[in-house]
């Protein structure tokens, strides 16, 4: 397919596609001539990924830049980790974070006298050995931003909340490591791509982390006892 086209298979401006190509987001086309270019599957579905970073998980120029880099560059499951700590740094409403110098869980700190809640201490207490080098940073990060707004977490109140994230976490990857089959989804095909995968997981980690929020939210208020009503439930009749 031509320029125009691609654009149009996936509701982009042609402008939008050359300045993708600029970047060096999107890879050239196979040249017909000095003006002329063609374009495959493979280039839809990079265009596909760049438009969902950028439109759903409202991510910049150097968010969706790190993205291709982890999709051409990392094996499967590695890229689907850092593409979900991408999404979580660079996405809307994100601050991004200087990453640590290694994969490994930061050193645990002894020279405090009323030792504070750390990114390390959790690694240590879940058996989580390895993550994205922004991952860590970001968490301690949380951890001393919650203690500035008058929060102690502490190992105890936060153990519910890692204990889930983990059962997520291994949900989410099961696809990608074989050990499920992946789940309904109009952008994962049969055998996906590393752009399919990454863009599954953008999309994903986007919608579920907004969608956890409003569970606990409603959880909450039940536990609570607040006394709005729950909504009716689906009528079986079709009325």
């Amino acid at each position: 397919m031509r320029l125009h086209q691609l654009a149009a298979a996936v509701d982009l401006p042609v402008t939008s596609v050359k300045h993708y190509l600029r970047e060096g987001l999107l890879p050239p086309g196979e040249k017909l001539n000095a003006t002329t270019a063609r374009y495959g599957p493979g280039h839809v579905q990079r265009l596909e990924l760049i438009r969902d970073l950028r439109r759903v998980v409202g991510m910049g120029t150097e968010g969706i830049r790190q993205v291709v880099s982890a999709v051409e560059s990392d094996p499967p499951l590695r890229m689907m980790g850092r593409v979900q700590t991408l999404v979580l740094l660079h996405g809307a409403g994100a601050t991004p974070t200087e990453g640590r110098a290694s994969g490994a869980p930061p050193a645990p700190s002894t020279g405090d006298a009323a030792p504070r809640l750390t990114a390390a201490a959790l690694a240590a207490a879940h058996g989580w050995t390895t993550a994205t080098t922004e991952a860590w940073a970001a968490l301690d990060d949380h951890l001393d931003a919650m203690r500035g707004w008058g929060l102690d977490p502490s190992l105890t109140s936060v153990a519910v909340y890692a204990r889930a994230a983990d059962a997520v976490a291994r949900t989410e990857l099961a696809p990608a490591a074989g050990e499920a089959p992946a789940p309904a989804w109009s952008g994962l095909g049969e055998e996906p791509t590393p752009d399919q995968l990454a863009r599954y997981v953008a999309v994903g980690v986007h919608a579920y982390s907004r969608l956890l929020l409003r569970l606990v939210a409603v959880a909450q208020g039940h536990h609570a006892g607040a006394d709005a009503p729950g909504p009716s439930a689906p009528s079986s009749t079709g009325d």
